[in-house]
């Protein structure tokens, strides 16, 4: 490796730990008490909670399907099954969900 190629990586690497920096930094900063838009903490902890809770209930829900699909018609064995997906399910539809709250906070 030449000595330009091996400054080059080294920038490149600089650059991506800088990117990484100055976004934990907004990150942070969304919560920062020195920010007059500063997001509450606790509530976030919150939300993210019922979220949480909301995840594992669908998970449970989901998983008894599969248990009712396996026990009717799965000739396979356990290692052969494929999880069905659930089409119907927007995965980023949580993330909306909590960026929509997050917005409609009072600060």
């Amino acid at each position: 490796m030449s000595k330009k190629q091996q400054l080059e990586g080294q920038k490149t690497e600089l650059i991506n730990d800088l990117m990484a920096t100055v976004t934990i930094s907004e990150e942070l900063w969304s919560y920062h008490p020195d920010n007059p838009k500063k997001i509450d903490i606790t509530v976030e902890y919150e939300k993210l909670q019922t979220i949480k809770k909301d995840i594992e209930v669908e998970i449970d829900e989901i998983e008894e399907e599969i248990k009712n699909l396996k026990g009717g018609i799965n000739t396979y064995g356990d290692d052969d099954w494929a999880t069905p997906i659930n089409d119907s399910i927007d995965s980023t539809e949580l993330d909306r969900q909590w960026a929509n709250e997050s917005d409609n906070l009072e600060i």
